[in-house]
Parts: structure tokens; C-alpha cells; sequence
């Protein structure tokens, strides 16, 4: 599933499309973790910033508003 359609599903409650979309793009937030790991912090403490700036993210969603490629 696209991330888009997993941030509908989520935006509208299903949990396992939250946990999906996050599991989906977890590398990616995981490389833009790594350079402040360097700084000191932890990269549990990172990860978890990063589903709470995910949340905000589907939150703020709004669906008639997305670019089409």
C-alpha cells in the first residue's frame, strides 16, 4: 500500500495502517536519525520523536491538497 493510502487509513483511526506506514518507513527515518546520534542523543529517543512528528504529519493531512506525480 502507498504511504498516502496508509496515511488515509491512519488519518481515519486504523492502527495498523499507522503502525504499517511507520514499520514501511522506518529506514529512512532511522538514516535521518543517524547523524545526531553523533551529537549524544539516543537513537530510541530519536525514533520515538520521529512517530510523534509522524503523528503530527497524518494529522495535518489533507487529502485534497496532495501533489500527483
Amino acid at each position: 500500500m502507498t504511504n498516502e493510502h496508509l496515511v488515509i487509513s491512519a488519518k481515519k483511526g486504523d492502527i495498523s495502517a499507522l503502525e504499517q506506514l511507520y514499520t514501511q518507513n522506518s529506514g529512512i527515518i532511522f538514516r535521518n536519525c543517524r547523524p545526531f546520534k553523533r551529537l549524544g542523543y539516543e537513537t530510541d529517543d530519536l525514533m520515538q520523536e520521529a512517530y510523534f512528528v509522524l503523528l503530527k504529519a497524518i494529522d495535518s493531512y489533507k487529502e485534497d491538497s496532495a501533489i500527483s506525480l
